[in-house]
């Protein structure tokens, strides 16, 4: 009896220890897998960041409030060409850091804009006159950009489109002809269709997937492409120049001498 029981014994043993090694081994799988898969993960994003060079090699960030402290030094460095920074909201809002960023912007060797965040409901004149209070002359070397997004309450289902239109174009036409500088539409693609034909502006839209028509001079990149500077806390709005770096210079031109002259806006437009 008492062999049987030792026969048992190292029965239990042998398959306790073979229950052991094959948990340790299932385990260093299971971490090489993880390893395989972070691997992957960084090699495709690599891959697909360097595709997105490749066909956006003009990049830039967007920045307001929420990003703290900026250090245009380091943007520049992470080869970036242009920052837009928020300036204002609807008919009352101010960025906190607004001034504190453009000022700081200043000698980066950045091309630097500003945008105004639109506001569905608030009076045009209201937000015209919160943009030239906080901005000043403080316009940068880009266009200035209106931001058109949708937030609660307003979407597609319940946007009088027509009656945006006619709001919009008036605040395009205020910002053109109080700072002679060119203005841009940042939006998606919906309200790109509604409002393309406001004269006098181009587009910037939300997804690369849009950047084939020649009015769309910016595109914002996907949300996995946020760009991250070391020390500085979470990540940047990424944006591109809808061209290669020749375009990017020329349109850079384009936007120098565009004053009042209708005529240039058209050459900004094709």
């Amino acid at each position: 009896m008492a062999e049987i029981n030792r026969a048992d014994l190292r029965k239990k043993i042998r398959k306790e220890k073979l229950t052991k090694w094959g948990l340790i081994g299932l385990g260093i799988t299971l971490v090489l897998v993880i390893l395989l898969s972070v691997g992957m993960y960084f090699i495709n994003k690599n891959h697909n960041r360097e595709v997105l060079l490749r066909r956006y090699p003009v990049q830039g960030v967007m920045i307001d409030q929420d990003d703290g402290y900026v250090d245009f030094t380091a943007l520049k460095q992470k080869d970036q060409k242009f920052v837009y920074i928020r300036s204002t909201q609807g008919a009352s809002f101010a960025d906190d850091n607004f001034d504190n960023n453009y000022n700081r912007s200043q000698g980066s060797g950045l091309k630097i804009g500003v945008y105004h965040t639109y506001g569905f409901k608030s009076s045009i004149k209201d937000q015209e006159n919160n943009f030239v209070t906080q901005v000043k002359d403080n316009t940068g070397t880009l266009p200035i950009v209106i931001q058109v997004q949708y937030y609660y309450p307003y979407s597609e289902k319940n946007v009088n489109f027509k009656q945006q239109k006619q709001r919009i174009n008036e605040l395009v036409q205020f910002l053109y002809r109080r700072y002679s500088r060119p203005v841009i539409i940042n939006t998606n693609e919906g309200m790109y269709q509604e409002f393309k034909s406001i004269p006098h502006t181009a587009f910037w839209l939300n997804s690369e997937d849009d950047s084939k028509d020649a009015h769309v001079r910016f595109v914002n990149m996907d949300s996995s492409d946020h760009l991250t500077i070391d020390g500085q806390r979470g990540s940047f709005d990424s944006v591109a120049f809808n061209g290669n770096q020749k375009q990017w210079n020329q349109y850079l031109g384009q936007v120098n001498i565009m004053n009042n002259e209708e005529m240039q806006w058209e050459n900004f437009n094709d």
